[in-house]
């Protein structure tokens, strides 16, 4: 498949964030791109949210992307996983 923007933006809501961003970082190695508070009155102001809320956004690693156990590499070519 042709992406035509090498970027996908997916929302995670979770109970726990601290845990989950430690997960996706630590664990599989994604990198903070962007960590952000989005206060109450911006959030309530434009129907984003009830509350005010922090955004982080995740992008996978080089290291993350050329490895033998991801789906997909750089050139969006599937690459067998590994087991």
């Amino acid at each position: 498949m042709k992406l035509s923007h090498p970027v996908v933006d997916l929302c995670i809501v979770c109970s726990n964030f601290e845990e989950s961003l430690t997960f996706y970082r630590d664990k599989l190695g994604f990198e903070v791109a962007l960590d952000i508070d989005i206060p109450e009155d911006l959030a309530t102001g434009i129907g984003l949210a009830p509350q005010g809320f922090r955004q982080v956004r995740l992008q996978m690693t080089k290291k993350f992307c050329a490895s033998p156990r991801a789906g997909l590499g750089f050139d969006n070519r599937p690459r067998p996983l590994v087991q």
